[in-house]
């Protein structure tokens, strides 16, 4: 099991090592766990003395987890201790699912340890796979031999997911029918639109090789226009942009103290 070393505001190899374990950690604890709905529906079938049993059951199973993550339990961000002191009868669906979205943060560090070679497509979710691929042991042995790129490489990946997640947020301005403050700078470019700054942004992007591909002067995504994409789209693009540079964020040393809670997303 990894060692959690500080050595400043850019977080050092064992303290991406420590962080990707904890991720994993917390994923799969999100994952075991019944969604609340399904808890609520068994609990509703007990009688007082199983509901009873099923709750003293659950905080011993709950206990015997976290205690997995040894010296490391004491690393948990705020936020994962609260959740570490959930379970299957108090964890709410938003905790369920914001952890289980953990697994993209988690995929994303193992990139940056060089454990798998790239990052997916920013339409590709993970899921499941960053646990799946290993048992206990061989992320522990995956880990132990892990050693960061060079930062050169993980900024250049932090670029590509503040790219797409400003691009989610300026779908949602779109949405909402928010008209662009005008400038004479905008009006000269012939920017009259958040439509016309997405359209010149990805002909850069492009450019730049930020993205690969451009569909209707619009960020490629599932096959079509990001303008294009259906409400659930949306918001799987979103979340996968989001935990990609959230991780991403906190590897470049843009978290204060290299605090998990405060790393920014902001584009």
């Amino acid at each position: 099991m990894p060692s959690l070393e500080s050595t400043g505001t850019v977080p050092s190899l064992e303290q991406a090592k420590a962080r990707a374990f904890i991720l994993r950690h917390v994923a799969v604890y999100a994952l075991a766990n019944p969604p609340p709905a399904v808890s609520a529906e068994l609990f509703a079938r007990w009688s007082e003395g199983e509901r009873t049993a099923a709750v003293r059951q659950a905080e011993i199973d709950r206990e015997a987890f976290w205690t997995l993550l040894g010296p490391l339990r004491a690393q948990l961000s705020p936020r994962e201790q609260q959740f570490a002191g959930t379970n299957m009868t108090t964890m709410t669906q938003a905790q369920r699912v914001a952890a289980s979205w953990r697994t993209e943060a988690l995929q994303t560090l193992l990139w940056a340890l060089q454990i798998v070679a790239e990052v997916p497509p920013y339409d590709v979710t993970a899921g499941d796979a960053p646990i799946k691929a290993y048992s206990a042991a061989a992320f522990d042995s995956a880990l132990a031999s892990a050693e960061l790129r060079p930062f050169t490489e993980l900024s250049a990946a932090r670029g590509v997911a503040e790219t797409w997640l400003w691009r989610a947020r300026t779908q949602q301005v779109i949405k909402e029918g928010r008209a662009l403050p005008s400038s004479p700078q905008l009006i000269n470019a012939g920017i009259k639109t958040y439509d016309d700054i997405v359209r010149a942004t990805a002909k850069m992007a492009l450019k730049r090789g930020t993205i690969r591909d451009i569909v209707d002067d619009d960020f490629p995504i599932f096959g079509k226009a990001y303008r294009a994409v259906s409400e659930r789209e949306y918001h799987i693009a979103r979340s996968i942009a989001m935990e990609r540079l959230l991780a991403l964020n906190w590897l470049c040393g843009r978290a204060p103290g290299s605090r998990w809670d405060e790393t920014p997303i902001d584009t």
